[in-house]
């Protein structure tokens, strides 16, 4: 971003936002925005299709826009029906500038290949806020202490996007089911926003606005303020989900599930957790996947599973559109570094661009696990000639494969901005459609879907 302009502009801005999320009248398991009750009786039970956008700005949500129109050209034939593979995507996780594309699309469909470009993808968003901050109309509420930078961008991104939108619409909408992914301030984890999360702070997710969802998952710190939930903890009968209490009876300190339950223990005491702070997805998850590692990869996938009607799944697609960039430092040409931008450069990208390689490497093997799982408990409670029919195929879109050396060091140098080039969005977009075709993993799911090479 133009992050000296943002920061010059912290100084007349508030710092605190304000809450919105409506409490919960009574916790239940079965509704709300929840992937098990979110349902498409149009797309397919054998095929799922999940996708994760990463995190990087508008150079982000223009890739995963890109992957986005190359889905809706890919024809399979798949249990004797012609579809287009956009049509069976299920589920999509998403991070900071990727949300804004994820959102969008799970909340309009097809209508964003019509006027997202417009409303977003070319449009200078960083003047946008930038004017808003600096207009004297908005001083006296930023100036006062339940208004803050985050809710101004909300507000913004509400009246050009997300037209008043909430979760509740999302619900009505059907799939794709939606994760966006923001950083609880307080313990370093991820934050997803749907129902589950709700229900341990007694909050109806129904009623809060899209709009503020991304902004947290795209809040970077400093520049951006954190979004703030309320809780109401202990107000709504909520019950401590089964999973959890076996995790915090186990303690097993390599767990990633009993951390998660400590935290989900943590926010049910209204005396521990009266407030949850909420910035950048990226700073505990830039690719979307580690939500994903806790949730498919659980004690039980089989279980989960069934409870999603997917028991007769035979092919399992995700595709990470990755929009890291890796600017050339010029620190190790240095005999010290002592400036703030930088400093605060190397504490996020540098360290999250590895944290995002390793999720990738772990999210592939927990992924082939969940598989061998699924077909021994299928073939125990539903013995057939296709009980052990299941493949998964991740495939991988990243920059780095560009085999063109001026061409990767293009779209690796790119900035993280909120801003592009209208002709750089383009190529953007473009580059995610050459990443795709040339995938050998994709071609090998297509000769799987419909038998043929692309």
């Amino acid at each position: 971003m133009k992050v000296s302009a943002i920061l010059l502009a912290t100084l007349i801005s508030g710092c605190a936002s304000y809450t919105v999320n409506a409490p919960l009248q009574k916790s239940d398991r079965t509704t709300g925005y929840k992937e098990r009750a979110v349902e498409d009786k149009k797309n397919s039970n054998t095929l799922w299709v999940g996708l994760a956008f990463s995190g990087g700005g508008t150079r982000s949500a223009a890739f995963s826009f890109g992957l986005l129109e190359q889905l809706k050209k890919t024809e399979i034939l798949w249990d004797g029906k012609r579809r287009r593979l956009l049509d069976e995507v299920d589920s999509i996780s998403s991070v900071s500038g990727g949300s804004f594309t994820a959102a969008y699309f799970a909340l309009f469909g097809k209508r964003i290949f019509d006027d997202f470009e417009e409303k977003f993808l070319k449009r200078d968003i960083e003047a946008g806020i930038l004017g808003r901050i600096l207009s004297p109309v908005n001083w006296f509420r930023l100036f006062s202490e339940g208004y803050s930078r985050a809710d101004l961008a909300a507000d913004y991104y509400d009246e050009i996007l997300f037209e008043g939108k909430t979760f509740g619409d999302l619900e009505a909408k059907g799939k794709p089911f939606i994760s966006i992914n923001a950083t609880d301030m307080s313990n370093g984890f991820g934050f997803t926003f749907n129902q589950d999360y709700f229900d341990a702070i007694c909050s109806d997710i129904s009623k809060f606005p899209i709009s503020r969802a991304v902004t947290a998952s795209s809040a970077f710190p400093v520049v951006f303020t954190p979004i703030s939930l309320r809780s109401y903890a202990g107000s709504c009968d909520y019950q401590l989900p089964p999973w959890v209490k076996e995790e915090l009876d186990r303690r097993d300190p390599f767990s990633r599930r009993f951390h998660l339950a400590k935290i989900v223990q943590k926010y049910r005491d209204p005396e521990k957790t009266k407030f949850i702070h909420l910035l950048d997805g990226g700073v505990s998850d830039n690719l979307g996947l580690r939500t994903a590692i806790t949730t498919y990869t659980a004690k039980n996938p089989w279980k989960r599973l069934k409870q999603q009607g997917l028991e007769k799944v035979r092919r399992v697609v995700i595709i990470v559109a990755d929009a890291k960039s890796s600017p050339e430092k010029d620190w190790p040409r240095r005999p010290s570094v002592s400036g703030i931008v930088q400093m605060l450069d190397a504490s996020t990208s540098s360290m999250v661009d590895n944290y995002s390689f390793e999720t990738l490497l772990l999210f592939r093997r927990r992924l082939n696990e969940w598989a061998e799982v699924i077909k021994t408990k299928r073939c125990q409670d539903m013995p057939s000639s296709w009980c052990d029919d299941l493949k998964v195929h991740l495939v991988a879109l990243s920059f780095d494969s560009l085999k063109d050396e001026s061409e990767r060091k293009f779209f690796t140098t790119l900035p993280t901005r909120l801003d592009l080039p209208e002709e750089t969005v383009d190529q953007v977009r473009r580059v995610a459609e050459k990443l795709l075709k040339q995938s050998p993993e994709f071609q090998k799911i297509m000769q799987e879907l419909d038998g043929k090479e692309r």
